[in-house]
């Protein structure tokens, strides 16, 4: 899953698990948290864990600011659809 959004978003890893606050670091870490809590079962520090080491109110947060940001940004919104199909598709192959 985090290899779709580092293709997808254009940043690698070490970013995504740092603590880079650079807007698009960031942005990709909190849709990749958010990804992780729509399309797996795992609990938020375990999200936090996959992550870099972060808190579960971080985890939290992000969700719900993606959330939140879903509803008046449309190109979020399309990235998101595109991300959670591929995961989708990847997930159907694992099989």
């Amino acid at each position: 899953m985090l290899k779709t959004v580092i293709e997808e978003l254009k940043v690698n890893l070490e970013d995504l698990q740092g603590s880079s606050r650079r807007r698009e670091i960031s942005q990709a870490r909190q849709i990749a948290m958010y990804l992780m809590r729509q399309h797996t079962n795992l609990s938020l520090p375990k999200i936090g864990e996959a992550l870099g080491g972060k808190d579960h109110s971080t985890v939290m947060y992000s969700c719900e600011k993606i959330t939140q940001q879903l509803a008046k940004d449309a190109e979020l919104s399309h990235t998101l659809r595109l991300l959670s199909d591929r995961i989708y598709v990847q997930s159907q192959a694992n099989r």
